[in-house]
């Protein structure tokens, strides 16, 4: 061994482009990467080695001949870019990266000017890095982004849709999920589900059908949150054919910007709600509180209600089986001044938690906090 680590310091080894070593090694395989061919035994290889000489075509005779399993271990170590590039190796190329499933962490659409979508993707578990980023016609994005669900457990975390010139082009984003449900429709069966686990929509316009629509296409078993700033969907028979969906009833996190015409109660129960009406009436108050109370959700959940119109702290009171006290949980002047009272409900599923509620002029917030963490846990999640 300590032969074979003082051979590959000499001036005679950077002129060798064969070797053969019988004895098993441990020297880093990076020594022998500049040769034109090696006949070396390890103990081990680990992926890294194998994506180095991938990479580094050393003598691409060599990963043929590899084990699949080997192969597999790999493709899964390669970031998204890498395995696109050996995706158009070959045909066996193709099947091997179809074989592993990605794990992207966003994926974002932007219509522009000109009949064309910015498309970028962004790696889930590797340094925060844009990929395929760039702009292009409808068809060719479409072929990139259905690429990303080859394997059938590949999934996205994060769907956004954001179309800043929706005033010069206001049916892009409609045209845009038009044109991929004709997609998804000519290559693949109905079965087929799209597992993204959140839909954010914050900037342009879309018609009620087709964020049904879209929402139809995606796993149940996965999907789990809807952040927009508008919720077009309002007529009774959508809004019915809405809540028959499992997407909507496997919801976790609804967070909507603008003010809803809509019941509270169609988005009842979840783990995450942030919405906006007119006005809020006291029974619907406790309603929500009473849904956090005696179902079981995990720490950290909230409600959030803004209102246009001023909240009755009695008429909210009047609907409670427990005696208004406030008790606020920070020291801030200014957090208790906005909040005119802190009420802290008992938990009939666990003792660990309790339920603070905050109700302010316009808005009521609840959250469920960890006894010994109420001001860590009361705002944790808000900026999701």
């Amino acid at each position: 061994m300590a032969a074979v680590k003082e051979l590959v310091q000499t001036e005679q080894f950077e002129s060798l482009k064969n070797i053969v070593i019988f004895a098993t090694i441990n020297v880093s395989l990076d020594s022998f990467l500049n040769l034109d061919s090696m006949d070396l035994t390890y103990p081990t290889l680990c992926p890294k080695d194998g994506i180095r000489l991938v990479e580094k075509n050393v003598k691409m005779e060599l990963w043929p001949i590899l084990p699949d399993t080997f192969k597999t271990s790999v493709v899964k170590k390669l970031d998204y870019k890498s395995r696109c590039r050996l995706r158009k190796c070959s045909k066996t190329e193709r099947s091997l990266v179809d074989s592993c499933p990605v794990f992207i962490k966003h994926v974002n659409f932007e219509p522009r000017v000109g009949n064309v979508i910015y498309f970028s993707i962004e790696e889930l578990g590797f340094p925060c890095e844009i990929l395929n980023d760039k702009a292009c016609n409808t068809q060719e994005v479409l072929q990139d982004f259905l690429l990303l669900f080859k394997n059938a457990k590949s999934k996205v975390t994060q769907l956004s849709i954001a179309h800043y010139n929706f005033q010069r082009q206001p049916d892009a984003v409609n045209d845009f999920i038009a044109f991929l449900l004709n997609e998804i429709g000519s290559q693949y069966p109905n079965s087929f589900k799209l597992k993204i686990q959140k839909l954010e929509f914050h900037w342009g316009e879309m018609k009620d059908t087709s964020l049904l629509s879209l929402l139809k296409i995606f796993d149940p078993k996965v999907f789990n949150a809807l952040h927009l700033r508008n919720f077009p969907i309002r007529t009774p028979v959508l809004i019915e054919e809405l809540l028959e969906t499992e997407q909507w009833k496997n919801l976790k996190d609804i967070q909507i910007q603008e003010k809803l015409a809509l019941p509270l109660n169609i988005f009842h129960p979840k783990d995450i709600l942030s919405v906006t009406f007119h006005s809020l009436r006291a029974d619907d108050a406790w309603n929500c509180i009473q849904n956090f109370q005696f179902k079981p959700r995990p720490f950290q959940s909230f409600f959030r209600i803004f209102t246009t119109t001023d909240l009755s702290l009695s008429e909210i009171f009047s609907q409670c089986n427990v005696p208004a006290k406030n008790e606020p949980i920070e020291k801030s002047h200014y957090l208790n001044d906005y909040f005119k009272h802190t009420q802290r409900f008992q938990l009939t599923w666990t003792q660990e938690c309790i339920l603070v509620v905050k109700i302010a002029k316009r808005q009521i917030k609840g959250t469920i906090c960890r006894k010994e963490f109420l001001v860590d846990d009361f705002d944790e999640l808000d900026d999701l």
